[in-house]
């Protein structure tokens, strides 16, 4: 039987972080650093305009449809046809330095990126400009100190600008709540993979709080806590199997907890002095360190072996 793959599979998920640089054309992309380097310099690009070049670029010269192009980029939201096509221009006028890259529009399917075969553009030249000899003896001493003085002042000022100039805007393409369960829901966490959520909820407002778990794209919570005490802060471990959060009895003490997901049994590994600053967090997989202050002097990081 024939199984059907789906565009997202066939492309893959477009995690920017992580994307290895790639030549296309004259130019040298790095997605992680959102730059594109060329004959006329180095440009930075919107992390959408970014992921966009990307699924273009890994279709190798096949049309990206439109549906598969907003799954890829934009996690299958609600997106307008100008906020596609505005990244379509912007991609356009940075790769218009050379004109064996083409990206195309494909009329009620999408677009496609080819480079077509050819010489590269050559650089600026200036053979074409008549020569001038010039009969003036060599500068002195005096005339290459200024100019080297007004060489490290323009440097200087800059440097200043660059450090100093704004980054580019960004802007949210569109929102969607991830929970929608009556109550209040605090303290999320995400796993380190990044499609699993996991947060606090209580029914009302200063009610004891349980911890609850759901995928980022769809499903229901699935609780992980049901305990008369109020358990907050959930942290994951770094391969993602296990929790660490904090259970406080409202009296002013509380218990470092860690416990294997999902379904797993909870086991007590410090105990702290409750109240709303106490966090915990994992160093590596073998050590926790938590806020704590056990006498009436000031808040320590305790370090804890799970």
């Amino acid at each position: 039987m024939n199984e059907l793959i789906s565009p997202f599979r066939r492309l893959g998920r477009i995690t920017l972080a992580v994307e290895p640089p790639f030549r296309l054309g004259v130019f040298e992309v790095r997605p992680a650093a959102l730059e594109i380097s060329g004959p006329q310099g180095e440009e930075m690009l919107e992390p959408r305009v970014m992921q966009v070049l990307v699924a273009l670029a890994r279709a190798h010269g096949e049309p990206v449809g439109r549906d598969e192009m907003v799954e890829l980029c934009w996690d299958g939201r609600i997106v307008s046809e100008d906020a596609l096509n505005r990244c379509v221009a912007r991609l356009r006028k940075a790769l218009s330095a050379d004109p064996r890259v083409a990206l195309e529009t494909i009329p009620k399917i999408g677009y496609r990126l080819k480079v077509r075969e050819g010489a590269a553009p050559e650089p600026p030249s200036d053979s074409g400009r008549p020569q001038v000899i010039s009969a003036k003896r060599s500068p002195s001493k005096r005339a290459l100190l200024i100019g080297a003085t007004i060489l490290v002042f323009a440097a200087a000022a800059a440097t200043s600008w660059f450090l100093t100039r704004p980054g580019p805007a960004r802007t949210a393409q569109g929102f969607r709540p991830l929970t929608s369960e009556p109550g209040i829901e605090s303290y999320p966490a995400l796993s380190p993979t990044g499609d699993v959520l996991a947060y606090a909820a209580a029914s009302r407002t200063h009610a004891r709080r349980d911890l609850y778990m759901r995928a980022t794209r769809d499903g229901e919570p699935v609780r992980l806590t049901d305990n008369p005490l109020d358990d907050y802060a959930p942290a994951w471990s770094w391969r993602g199997d296990r929790i660490a959060f904090v259970r406080s009895d409202g009296r002013g003490q509380c218990q470092i907890l860690v416990m294997s997901v999902p379904g797993g049994a909870e086991r007590v590994v410090g105990r702290c002095v409750g109240d709303s600053y106490t966090r915990v967090s994992w160093v590596d997989e073998k050590t926790l360190v938590y806020s704590d202050r056990p006498s009436a002097g000031p808040r320590r990081i305790i370090e804890s072996e799970p």
